[in-house]
């Protein structure tokens, strides 16, 4: 295949009368013997001095009579005629111009042409080649737009995102663009200009005053476009580049499976000079596909014999609850719940289908929901209740009161209802509640009065106030977490039903030993802690 030569203005960086070197000799007998074979289609116009040199017999001497003729091959007649010749004709005789005349629209024309004569690999190389050959600044909107649809068309969309990247790394070429962004049609737009915004992102660059919301589609499909890459053309970006383009991968938690797929590719190009950073991406890598229903990657990236470490024992839990007994969403764990990784991704929509079947339970269990990679409460009913099932979950949403947990998933898993809520804490007998020095142990009882006074007004009565439906997380702040059963009701009936329910075990820790009249509502009760010391 015949590639572009790199070429310069002929003649022009020196004065008229300035004598010739040898090379440039050289390099007019070049192109004039290239104009001699040419002269017909040109329709040159030339004197007698120019005669012979075209047809050497007159050795090329004065560079300013050089200049003059090479000077009369007319843009607008190499464009014509370039248009009623075959495109290979048509690309041979531009390559032959190109050399003393480097003009941006004999390189756009002459691109044109190898695209329509080659193959797709021929013209990606000649494209490569001519890229290098255009001044940018020179460059208008139009044949920018040109540049664009060029790259677009010949360049497979594996190896297209790739360049078009690097290529911005080019100051006239990226500034050249941004001239011409607001005026590309769709399908150019949709694959410069997310590109523009990735390769902003990707090193730091500022955000040009674009709207945010804007900007993070484009973030997106930006992203996306570099992780559909092929891996050989990943591998060309510079490490920093990687990295930068696998954290944010990780931070938008593509959907994609290609997308997904690049993203392990990304790590698998990258060195790590701490084995326990590379565990740590493997477990988020591993997270996003759990998130995604794609099972069979996550156990590839979590059975890694390189694993070490807190990495290397997350890992094998997460492999041993995968592997057993799933309630939709949820692994049944067995071992209890404060072994689960904390803080997880929302929850995915889609269930995988239950590896084993579970029992119904009236109790909560302890399990692990896959697509968040979080600890939840669970339980689960006969196919029959169903409906009952779906009831109570429903007038449970309806309560939306501060310091009421919402159920965090629920649904049918092969006729299976069941219903999950994350863990929040401990139990308040499991956290010590009742040993909690003075002052704080006043805050939490008046918190659980004010818990269960607000249900009430919320028009809902539980079926029980006892201490389990209650937790304490990590800041001391009591949650109601439990609130299964609750049923619609009358404010005061609900209100006195929870006081008479809370009594019996909250009572005892206000007087102490000492007995008292019960108090006839919530405000009463709140009352006496915060004006006599709990015990």
């Amino acid at each position: 295949m015949r590639v572009l030569v790199p070429a310069r203005p002929a003649l022009r960086d020196k004065g008229a009368d300035d004598p010739l070197s040898a090379t440039e000799v050289a390099e007019m007998k070049e192109h004039f013997k290239f104009l001699r074979q040419h002269r017909k289609l040109l329709k040159l116009r030339l004197n007698a001095t120019e005669d012979l040199l075209l047809n050497g017999v007159r050795d090329p001497v004065h560079r300013g009579v050089c200049q003059h003729l090479l000077a009369k091959v007319e843009k607008d007649r190499v464009l014509a005629v370039t248009e009623r010749l075959p495109p290979a004709e048509a690309a041979k005789l531009l390559a032959g111009v190109l050399r003393f005349a480097p003009e941006v629209s004999y390189v756009l024309r002459y691109l044109e042409c190898v695209s329509d004569a080659r193959s797709q690999p021929e013209a990606a190389a000649a494209l490569v080649h001519a890229l290098r050959r255009i001044q940018f600044t020179e460059t208008s909107s139009a044949q920018m737009r040109q540049v664009l649809a060029l790259i677009v068309n010949v360049f497979p969309p594996a190896e297209l995102p790739v360049l078009l990247f690097n290529w911005l790394y080019n100051g006239a070429f990226k500034q050249a663009l941004d001239r011409s962004s607001e005026e590309l049609p769709q399908e150019l737009a949709q694959v410069a200009v997310p590109l523009r915004v990735v390769h902003q992102a990707l090193n730091r660059e500022g955000r040009r005053g674009r709207d945010d919301h804007e900007r993070e589609s484009d973030l997106r499909a930006g992203v996306g476009l570099l992780l559909r890459a092929a891996a050989a053309n990943l591998a060309e970006l510079p490490e920093r580049v990687r990295r930068r383009l696998l954290e944010l991968g990780l931070e938008l938690t593509p959907n994609d499976p290609a997308e997904r797929a690049g993203l392990v590719r990304v790590f698998e190009t990258l060195s790590f000079q701490r084995d326990d950073d590379k565990c740590e991406l493997a477990l988020e890598l591993a997270g996003i596909h759990l998130a995604a229903g794609d099972e069979a990657r996550a156990v590839k990236l979590l059975g890694q014999p390189w694993l070490v470490g807190e990495s290397a024992v997350q890992a094998k839990r997460w492999l041993r609850l995968l592997g057993g007994t799933r309630v939709g969403p949820i692994a049944v764990d067995g071992r209890g719940g404060d072994r689960f990784r904390k803080g997880g991704r929302a929850p995915a929509g889609s269930d995988p289908a239950p590896v084993n079947a579970v029992t119904p339970n009236d109790r909560w269990l302890m399990g692990f929901h896959v697509p968040s990679q979080s600890g939840v409460r669970f339980r689960s009913g006969a196919s029959e209740e169903q409906s009952e099932f779906a009831r109570r979950v429903e007038l449970w949403q309806r309560l939306l009161v501060p310091g009421v947990v919402r159920p965090f998933v629920h649904g049918v898993s092969t006729g299976v209802p069941y219903v999950a809520v994350p863990v929040v804490g401990k139990g308040l007998r499991s956290a010590g509640f009742d040993a909690a020095p003075r002052a704080e142990l006043r805050e939490r009882l008046v918190e659980v009065c004010a818990l269960l006074h607000a249900v009430a007004l919320a028009g809902m009565q539980l079926p029980d106030a006892e201490a389990h439906r209650f937790s304490l997380d990590a800041h001391g702040r009591v949650w109601l977490t439990d609130a299964w059963g609750a049923e619609p009701s009358n404010s005061e009936a609900a209100s006195r039903a929870h006081l008479a329910s809370v009594l019996p075990w909250l009572q005892p820790l206000v007087d102490g030993a000492a007995s008292s009249a019960p108090p006839s509502s919530f405000a009463e009760l709140v009352a006496r802690i915060e004006n006599r010391s709990p015990r």
